[in-house]
């Protein structure tokens, strides 16, 4: 019996043995499997090094072409869900004012510091606004007018940062914007934050902005209710051709967190449509009842 038992005692070491080198050898390949399903990181100005916030980044999947995304906060940090991602996957960074960025997913990981450094795109104004000088202007208000109160419409639930809405804009001639008009309902929120992004209807995908500089508003707590106007002149914005307005939720510097549960409303028009996305990882859909945005313009006349 002492025998046998002194054997039993020997393979149970031997087992417990063998299974603690398997378990350190398996192990980092665990840690580096689970370090590689969440990936943080930065992005920042390639000549000044400075923070880049709300930067829009998009993993594609090289297979099914699925997107999904999210968007850098105020302090220019990003987190990644790379799950059922492989490494030749793509990672698109793009923000207004940046040539966009196209990394693997295995030179996102390897990056140094965790860092992903964008190049600014060299801005010409100096052509702006002569050609209006040269020709017959005339004001117009375009988009979804002021209409009344009572007919509104809006987004009720998880409003999460990079929601987006707006409406569309149909031109021929030139255009000179002046001034954005948005009519709001009471909300549930403290801030209201958007971003303002202005895209081409003829590019594909549609997310193509003609916009040469980030536009931010905010509509304090107390003052969220009725008409507001933007004065946006010194963006020197131009177009000749139709496009889409949009009001994109941003998270402000005060929070860390999405707009979470609630809701905001619009006064609406019915006979106009509204254009919505989750994120940028998403495709537009649209919706009948058109929120009230609306902008001043010069147009030729």
């Amino acid at each position: 019996m002492k025998e046998k038992k002194e054997h039993n005692i020997c393979i149970l070491f031997f087992v417990m043995r063998n299974f603690f080198l398997v378990f350190v050898i398996v192990l980092p390949f665990f840690i580096n499997y689970s370090y590689c399903q969440v990936f943080s990181g930065v992005c920042r100005n390639k000549e000044t090094g400075n923070i880049i916030p709300y930067v829009n980044i998009q993993i594609l999947d090289r297979d099914t072409h699925n997107k999904r995304g999210c968007i850098t906060d105020e302090n220019g940090v990003f987190t990644l869900d790379m799950s059922n991602k492989k490494e030749a996957d793509s990672i698109l960074f793009s923000c207004v004012g940046y040539e966009k960025c196209s990394l693997k997913i295995r030179d996102v990981q390897n990056l140094k510091n965790r860092t992903v450094f964008l190049k600014e795109t060299v801005i010409l104004l100096d052509g702006v606004g002569k050609r209006a000088k040269k020709m017959k202007m005339v004001e117009k208000i375009l988009g979804v007018r002021k209409i009344p109160m009572n007919k509104y419409m809006g987004f009720a639930g998880e409003i999460r940062k990079g929601y987006e809405c707006g409406v569309l804009i149909r031109i021929k001639k030139y255009t000179l914007i002046q001034k954005l008009r948005l009519n709001t309902l009471p909300c549930s929120y403290d801030t209201i934050f958007y971003k303002i992004n202005i895209y081409k209807v003829r590019s594909n995908p549609l997310d193509e902005s003609i916009l040469q500089k980030e536009i931010y508003i905010r509509v304090p707590e107390e003052k969220k209710e009725g008409e507001f106007i933007f004065d946006l002149t010194p963006y020197n914005i131009e177009l000749s051709d139709n496009f889409l307005v949009t009001l994109e939720h941003m998270v402000p510097s005060d929070a860390s967190k999405d707009l979470g549960g609630g809701c905001i409303y619009f006064s609406s028009d019915p006979g106009a449509e509204t254009y919505y996305r989750d994120s940028r990882s998403t495709d537009w859909e649209v919706m009948s009842g058109g929120i009230s945005i609306s902008l001043d313009v010069k147009m030729e006349r």
